[in-house]
Order: structure tokens, then sequence, then C-alpha cells
């Protein structure tokens, strides 16, 4: 199954995203089977991100919440919320993602 996944950060604990980015990094890598993609969100190119949006590959919504909640920035504090949403990707002959 395919979702989406929409992460916001809380403005009070930025300063863990200095501080865990390479553990958060190493955690995307670690799990590059099942988060197929995953960038920051912005207001603007030059601001400063406010969360997140991945596109997670796993058996069950069960497994997409643990990868969600293991990650070092949840489990940090910097995460302080996040949907969880099915995703049906229209045209997939277009992308391979």
């Amino acid at each position: 199954m395919r979702f989406v996944v929409r992460t916001f950060d809380n403005p009070a604990r930025i300063a863990i995203r200095e501080e865990y980015m390479q553990a958060h990094l190493d955690y995307l890598a670690e799990n590059d089977q099942e988060i197929l993609v995953a960038g920051s969100l912005r207001e603007s190119p030059s601001n400063s991100p406010i969360g997140a949006l991945w596109i997670i590959e796993a058996e069950s919504e069960g497994r997409a919440t643990q990868l969600v909640e293991r990650d070092p920035f949840f489990r940090k504090g910097l995460r302080n919320n996040y949907e969880l949403l099915y995703w049906s990707k229209a045209f997939p002959h277009l992308v391979t993602v």
C-alpha cells in the first residue's frame, strides 16, 4: 500500500533539526525500500522548513505509522503532529514512485 505522510514541526523545537539531521538522514537511507520519497516543506524557498512530506510503500498502515514514529525527528520532538493518508497514484506509467 502507498501512503502520503505530512508532518508538522513544533516551532519550539526547531534546534532539534540541526542536532539530529544526520541521524534523520541515516534513518531515511536505512528505510529507503519503504520511504520512497522524503523532503522538507517550506512556505517559500528561503524560509525554514515547517514539516515534511513522505511517500511510503508499506505492507500496512501500522507499518507506515512505525516508520514515521521511529524517525529521530519524531522521537526527539521536532515533529509535533502528522497525517497519514492512503494514496492511489494516477498515471502509474509516468513516474516510478
